[in-house]
């Protein structure tokens, strides 16, 4: 962010930097009043400047160059600070495009948001049962991507998939990178790798696993827990762990996921800001 150089300078020395050596003063800090459109933005209420006081001054460079400076005002403060936020959003957006470019590349049909199956899984399309899924869906609703996280417990069949890939959906629509896998798939996906010997392609699948900005992580305490899987999973959710957003669904208690999975990773996905369980009597499923 652009810092008003008032902060740091004073009347007597507003610029921070000495002519040039070698170089003719032609203008020693000149005090000025803000009264053009310094950036001829073309917009009508700053066609006469913002009143603020700039300092200017000129050199002549030893090749006979004049050399005009000044520090800036009120209104090219602003307008220094809509160009770099601009170039910031444009940064981010470019980073987010490239991001869901690997997730496709590399994930392709295990991608759940690409699965026809879940095609109506949408937050309009979940059908409380109760007061207490009800509670669950509004929570969802509410929830922005960001460094926060949410953690989705309780019996198979109660909606936690639907809420999941609902939240997603929304976030995608904001123009957020979404990767949405089930915890098997996520781990079948890092073997292929080894099949091929392809080092590279690994690496490209944990940077897309950490970096995506929503990653849902579906069914975690179904896979067979084995050293591998347990390393594999805690180095993807820990470096997410208030970085980036996770949603994590679970049939587990947290006493069944302490005894699959380790106190490690119970940790941080029972430590998500939001853990919401659902509650219901039947399957959905059966039913």
């Amino acid at each position: 962010m652009y810092q008003d150089l008032s902060e740091r300078t004073t009347p007597d020395r507003p610029f921070m930097e000495p002519i040039p050596e070698g170089c003719v003063p032609i203008g020693l800090a000149d005090e000025m009043i803000c009264d053009y459109d310094h950036y001829n933005t073309g917009d009508e209420d700053r066609a006469k400047g913002c009143g603020g006081i700039y300092y200017q001054r000129g050199y002549v460079t030893p090749d006979g160059w004049a050399i005009i400076e000044r520090t800036p005002c009120r209104c090219m403060l602003a307008i220094m600070q809509q160009r770099e936020d601009g170039k910031a959003l444009k940064d981010l957006q470019d980073r987010r495009e490239y991001t869901s470019r690997l997730a496709a590349h590399y994930f392709g049909d295990y991608d759940m948001m690409r699965d026809e199956m879940y095609n109506s899984y949408a937050l309009q399309n979940y059908k409380p049962a109760n007061q207490a899924q009800a509670d669950a869906l509004a929570k969802v609703k509410q929830f922005t991507v960001g460094r926060e996280s949410i953690c989705l417990l309780g019996d198979a069949g109660r909606g936690k998939t639907h809420l999941a890939l609902g939240a997603a959906r929304l976030a995608r629509e904001k123009g957020n990178s979404v990767l949405a896998l089930k915890t098997i798939d996520l781990l079948t996906r890092i073997k292929r790798t080894y099949e091929k010997k392809d080092d590279t392609a690994e690496v490209a699948i944990m940077r897309v696993l950490k970096n995506v900005d929503l990653l849902v992580i579906d069914d975690i305490g179904v896979e067979k827990t084995t050293e591998w899987v347990l390393a594999k999973l805690y180095e993807v959710i820990d470096y997410r762990h208030g970085r980036k957003s996770t949603i994590f669904t679970t049939n587990l208690t947290g006493k069944q996921m302490k005894e699959k999975e380790g106190m490690a990773l119970v940790s941080r996905i029972w430590g998500s800001e939001l853990r919401i369980e659902i509650e219901g009597d039947k399957d959905w499923r059966i039913a």
